[in-house]
């Protein structure tokens, strides 16, 4: 496999979104590539919150998922080792694949819609009701969407959603799941996957859709 750098799709100065797949207790936590040497590691700052509990051992397997131009990308990668003195980092396996993630499976309109997010359902089943309308859609399809946000939220979050399709039809309790994360000087853009909609919400999509084929 040639580097992946050289293909376009990884670099320095990247943000990757880290979740555990091995541990009992799900993590997730957010880290910054400084480096790397291609078949062999990828360096990284440790995440800000590494003294809230976190269980950063060698071996442990996590799933890295991070946005490049525009498109969205997942690799694997074991702990090989974390450095505290004289400098934080964390010690990556250089991962032995990876793939792109799509965030849509349909084709999005851009749009910049008023979005209220109602609560957060969190990955340990906690949940948040916060009623916050300062958010904007800015693409949608009919399988998920894009969202600027200036609120903090963690992938796999479940949000439930009001808003106005862009031909002014209402859209209420709507449940979408967060896939993917990026920060921006203006605060977050996140990409969510709708989960199962009711009849109602169902109908409301697919008439507006069937409108601008």
């Amino acid at each position: 496999m040639e580097p992946l750098h050289e293909k376009g799709i990884f670099d320095t100065y990247l943000k990757l979104f880290m979740t555990s797949i091995t541990l009992e207790q799900p993590e997730n936590f957010e880290v910054l590539v400084l480096g790397f040497k291609y078949n062999d590691f990828i360096m990284t700052t440790q995440p800000e919150n590494i003294k809230k509990n976190l269980n950063l051992l060698p071996g442990s397997e996590y799933k890295a998922n991070y946005l490049l131009d525009g498109r969205s990308y997942e690799f694997q990668a074991k702990i090989l080792k974390v450095q505290n003195d004289p400098v934080p980092l964390i010690f990556f396996s250089y991962p032995h694949d990876f793939k792109e993630i799509s965030l849509r499976k349909n084709e999005r309109l851009q749009v910049l819609i008023p979005l209220t997010i109602k609560t957060i359902r969190f990955r340990d089943g906690a949940s948040k009701e916060i009623n916050n309308p300062k958010n904007k859609i800015i693409d949608i399809s009919r399988n998920g969407c894009l969202i600027s946000t200036i609120r903090k939220i963690e992938l796999g979050s479940i949000l439930t959603l009001d808003f106005f399709l862009p031909d002014g039809t209402p859209v209420k309790d709507l449940e979408a799941c967060v896939r993917n994360l990026l920060r921006n000087p203006m605060g977050m853009h996140i990409g969510l996957e709708f989960l199962e909609m009711d009849e109602e919400n169902k109908k409301k999509f697919d008439d507006f859709f069937s409108k601008i084929k």
